[in-house]
């Protein structure tokens, strides 16, 4: 697939989104999970970072939205479980879980991700827009 910007030779994703199609995903009523992972950590310390992080979360919700967000992590943690990649510093994944529109998103990237999950109505992609304002054009 050619390059088409430069936020996209930052990334190595499975297709790889762009910044403006995660923003554009936010038209449904549903949340969604943004988990940013420091990948160079392993999959155990990653898992236990969504654990943690999640159960937090998971205290402040009840009924649809609890069942959406339980759907949401497991899909993250099961993609996690069989597909932690070796080559990469940093992980995001996106992940809605709506009955209806059940999305994830996976994005490598070559430079390390500080831990973080947000559970809100849009993805949250102000890391990867700050990666990208760091990163010079081609410097991977």
């Amino acid at each position: 697939m050619p390059v088409t910007s430069p936020v996209d030779l930052l990334f190595d994703a499975y297709p790889a989104p762009s910044l403006l199609d995660l923003a554009q995903s936010a038209t449904n009523d549903r949340a969604v999970v943004s988990c940013y992972l420091d990948a160079r950590a392993g999959a155990q310390p990653c898992l236990a970072f969504l654990n943690r992080k999640a159960a937090h979360i998971r205290d402040a919700l009840t009924g649809v939205e609890r069942l959406d967000f339980d759907s949401a992590i497991e899909a993250i943690r099961r993609k996690l479980e069989k597909t932690l990649p070796g080559d990469c510093q940093g992980i995001a994944l996106f992940s809605r879980a709506a009955m209806t529109d059940r999305q994830l998103t996976l994005v490598q990237t070559t430079t390390p991700l500080d831990n973080r999950l947000v559970y809100s109505r849009a993805p949250e992609i102000l890391p990867l827009l700050a990666l990208h304002q760091r990163m010079p054009s081609g410097n991977l």
